[in-house]
């Protein structure tokens, strides 16, 4: 499969720290849990109390996260929070990582392979 831009072998990049990796996440955590808010209280009392019954907040939260991630990282190539850290996720060949690699990082913060870098 080719990926759809190679980064050239030449441009020196550099992985983006401890912090603004933690910030990044941070960024988005309060995003999806706006947009965990929104939804739970936009739904009627009745629907919200079924839901509430079958499974805990938290397991929607999560899903909430995973499809955060994964809507934004095959529109945007990257998570609201990355763009405004200015970090973008490439794999070990310092390439834009290809569509196998992007569900990874939705469900997986940590894979093998793949990690942030700042953008210039």
């Amino acid at each position: 499969m080719n990926r759809d831009v190679h980064v050239s072998s030449e441009l020196e990049v550099e992985e983006a720290g401890l912090v603004t990796k933690n910030v990044s996440g941070i960024i988005d955590a309060a995003i999806v849990l706006a947009l965990f808010l929104i939804v739970a209280f936009s739904l009627p009392v009745d629907v919200l109390t079924k839901l509430q019954r079958s499974i805990a907040d938290v397991v929607y939260i999560l899903v909430f996260l995973v499809i955060y991630r994964f809507l934004s990282f095959i529109i945007f190539n990257g998570t609201v929070g990355m763009r405004i850290m200015r970090i973008q996720i490439l794999n070990e060949n310092l390439e834009k990582i290809s569509l196998k690699e992007k569900i990874c990082a939705s469900f997986f913060i940590l894979i093998n392979g793949v990690s942030f870098y700042k953008k210039d």
